[in-house]
């Protein structure tokens, strides 16, 4: 799924990917999408996924993996969060974080004007509201109801919220940019069910290159979940580091001599390697 204000032409390389390695894919555009944004409120929208994971099993797939970029990864957690059954949740450059401090402040100007309207009655009247799509300044409209959901520093669209919740079965891979500034895989695997096969992972990339770079973990992970031997999958985080079979254009994606509980416990130095 794209991020805030995207369309598919921002996650095209991914999703062309997959399809060359033998996935059906669908590429909805979600409520927060640049033609439908905050047309829903969080759950809502979360729920909105269902319609699509149906597709897709009507189509043929047995497994079924949620992936999503920004604020996709933001409604990838909370999907995974209440739902059993799952192959897998992947998680590009998180950048939705209404839990964060700073984030929140950045946001407080709409998101006090939406619970004030709120807490008068005026929840599900339609508004024009000022708000940010990464650094940009945007103008949307819809309903304080819609827009506090999305932006509640205390509310369901929080990692707090929502990784602890995540079904302890379901493995998660959570990617970013090494030149991205504002990196959220570690606090989010810190606060999901451990599983051996979940990973998080750090690519020589910056925010909207991520994307674009990840394939071919992403393609590897997926497959690897499938087998616990080192030639089924360049990257398998069940199987230690040193016997892992390396692939040639990341080589171990920068975790050659890491686990992810030494990530996780900040025991380990490491600069991923430039992609050739």
């Amino acid at each position: 799924m794209h991020g805030k204000g995207g369309t598919d032409g921002n996650i095209a390389r991914p999703n062309y990917d997959l399809r060359s390695a033998g996935a059906l894919v669908e590429v909805p555009m979600m409520p927060w999408s640049k033609d439908r944004i905050y047309d829903k409120g969080y759950e809502e929208s979360v729920v909105e996924i269902d319609m699509y994971v149906a597709s897709l099993k009507e189509a043929g797939a047995k497994k079924i993996f949620v992936a999503g970029h920004i604020m996709g990864a933001n409604a990838t957690l909370g999907y995974a969060a209440p739902r059993e059954g799952l192959s897998g949740a992947i998680l590009l450059p998180y950048r939705h974080v209404p839990g964060n401090f700073g984030f929140a402040k950045k946001l407080s100007v709409r998101t006090e004007r939406a619970r004030r309207m709120i807490d008068t009655g005026k929840g599900e009247e339609e508004a024009s509201f000022y708000d940010h799509s990464g650094d940009n300044g945007m103008s949307v409209y819809a309903s304080a109801n819609d827009l506090f959901s999305w932006l509640d520093p205390e509310g369901g669209a929080t990692i707090p919220y929502n990784a602890p919740k995540a079904g302890p079965d379901t493995p998660i891979l959570c990617i970013d940019g090494w030149s991205d500034p504002r990196r959220r895989c570690h606090d989010i695997m810190r606060q999901v069910h451990k599983n051996t096969k979940s990973d998080m992972v750090i690519i020589d990339a910056d925010h909207s290159g991520t994307p674009v770079w990840s394939n071919e973990v992403i393609v590897d992970w997926v497959r690897a979940l499938e087998c616990e031997k080192p030639w089924c999958g360049k990257h398998n985080p069940s199987i230690p580091a040193d016997e892992r079979q390396q692939p040639t254009s990341l080589k171990g994606y920068g975790r050659t001599n890491c686990t992810l509980e030494e990530l996780l416990q900040s025991k380990c130095d490491y600069r991923p390697p430039q992609r050739n």
